[in-house]
């Protein structure tokens, strides 16, 4: 972030208790300002003028010590200006806009409500909360189902194995789920192997719904569910604890899989040790008993001449890099530029749309009040128009780049509006509700004949279309989806070239 910044000819001021020599000799030569201090020490607000800053970043590696240096920001700025409205125009005339970037990647914090003491938050800084986890998965899920879209539609099957489920194999995990095409017979398959079992107890216990364990659903909601993500199009995931070494590698132990006749297989190696994954991938290279397309390796190590050493081999040896830090922190990645615009047009879409409803609702607030969790679920719908452009065989669509927003826009009318209406439109809006469903299941929403938000129950939880006596059967005493529900999944669809054509005009490219 602080070469980004510097490249960008901002000035820097960075405070940490642990700067080595280089650092600080590096920092110098950049024009930047240091000070070996803690972020959540009481002064360094004070010393840092963060009251002056454009942009503030809480990038520590602890949750906890980021949530501290954000109340200690909050606390300065409200001192320093005020509620009156004289110092409200004194930080209008300074032309002071602070961003405030904050770095959480456990789910308590991310989705942290801040009480009545922090209710003016708004009013002193831009709160805009990132995981470099969660950025790493979402670019990196984004391009590989884009790349392999096309066979995906050909209805060859995707197998993904993925190798570590720590943090960021974690958020691998998740962004693979919810950012899948969600079509009957398009369906991804995924494995997760490593040597430890806690980053996968750590998954279940935040995604009960993957191994549909029993302690949580009771017993007819196990099996509506079980259904339910067959009908859906969920992914299949499945997890296997053994060495992660090339001896289980190059024996089939940890790849092999009763039905070996997939087609397009693809390898995520994750682990924190890139020489770890550099051993891996050599395995999976020599073995002959799965056919691996590509292999994806993180390669992002703290010594600058390890990562160059990793890098280099990647390229020697035709594999895939991972996204990597010098990607993932840079300011243009951290605002998430189209994904924010697209999600912020659908909140403001659906404010529009229910404007005349009195009754208040926490998702009816302004964009810049709203709860994170709202907020998320908007960015969740905005990345997922990619994947319906893909269905649509828009696979040339970049949302970074103008000229390709504009022609999906005209093509993806023309195929929606046109005599085949009826397929193609119908095939969107059941992805759509299948998507939601699947967001529905992740938060540990499950089927309720009546709406209970207290229980996280919902009607329609059900498949889009309930014909099957099986369906019929796991789903007694359930309405089918009314048409009503169904045409707000057509409408979401429809919108979206007004989406992409409100993206290109807020771009002002």
């Amino acid at each position: 972030i602080c070469e980004d910044l510097v490249r960008r000819q901002i000035r820097v001021v960075l405070a940490d208790p642990e700067l080595e020599i280089e650092d600080l000799e590096w920092l110098r030569k950049a024009g930047a300002v240091a000070f070996r201090i803690s972020g959540t020490d009481s002064m360094a607000p004070a010393i840092c003028k963060v009251e002056k800053a454009n942009y503030i970043f809480a990038t520590h590696d602890q949750d906890s010590q980021n949530l501290k240096i954000l109340v200690r920001a909050y606390q300065r700025n409200k001192e320093i200006f005020g509620t009156s409205a004289a110092a409200e125009k004194e930080k209008q005339a300074a032309a002071i806009n602070t961003r405030c970037f904050v770095h959480f990647s456990e789910l308590s914090y991310k989705h942290l409500k801040f009480g009545s003491q922090f209710s003016d938050l708004d009013d002193y800084f831009n709160l805009q909360i990132f995981s470099v986890y969660e950025h790493s998965a979402r670019l990196l899920t984004r391009s590989l189902y884009k790349k392999y879209a096309k066979e995906i539609l050909e209805r060859r099957r995707l197998r993904i194995i993925l190798f570590g489920t720590g943090k960021t194999g974690q958020a691998l995990l998740e962004q693979l789920v919810r950012m899948s095409f969600f079509r009957r017979g398009r369906k991804a398959s995924i494995t997760a192997i490593d040597d430890s079992a806690s980053g996968w107890k750590d998954l279940e216990a935040r995604f009960p719904v993957f191994t549909l364990q029993a302690d949580f659903y009771n017993a007819k909601n196990l099996e509506r569910i079980r259904v339910l993500k067959e009908q859906i199009g969920f992914p299949e995931i499945e997890f296997k604890e053994m060495p992660c070494d090339s001896a289980s590698i190059l024996t089939g132990q940890a790849i092999a899989q009763e039905d070996e006749e997939e087609d397009l297989a693809i390898a995520i190696l994750s682990s924190v040790d890139a020489t770890k994954n550099l051993t891996i991938a050599d395995a999976l290279l020599q073995q002959k008993r799965v056919a691996i397309r590509e292999i994806f390796v993180r390669s992002d190590e703290t010594h600058p001449e390890i990562r160059s050493y990793v890098r280099s081999e990647l390229d020697r040896k035709n594999l895939s890099g991972f996204p990597t830090l010098d990607e993932i922190c840079r300011l243009s990645a951290l605002e998430e530029g189209s994904i924010e615009i697209l999600a912020r047009t659908i909140h403001e879409e659906y404010l529009k749309e229910i404007s005349a409803q009195s009754e208040s609702q926490p998702s009816l607030e302004q964009w810049s009040m709203l709860d994170e969790t709202f907020k998320e679920s908007n960015r969740r719908a905005a990345s997922h128009i990619e994947i319906k452009c893909n269905l649509l065989g828009l696979t040339y669509l970049n949302l970074e780049d103008m000229e390709t927003l504009k022609k999906a826009s005209l093509e993806f009318k023309d195929r929606i509006g046109g005599e085949a209406v009826d397929s193609y439109l119908e095939i969107l809006a059941e992805c759509e509700h299948s998507r939601w469903c699947t967001e529905k299941l992740l938060d540990g929403w499950a089927p309720g004949a009546v709406r209970n938000d207290a229980r996280k129950e919902h009607p329609n939880l059900v498949p889009w279309e309930m014909t099957s006596p099986e369906l019929v059967e796991a789903f007694t005493e359930f309405e089918p989806l009314n048409e009503s529900d169904k045409q707000k999944d057509r409408n979401n669809v429809e919108k979206i070239p007004k989406l992409l054509d409100e993206l290109v005009a807020r771009s002002g490219k």
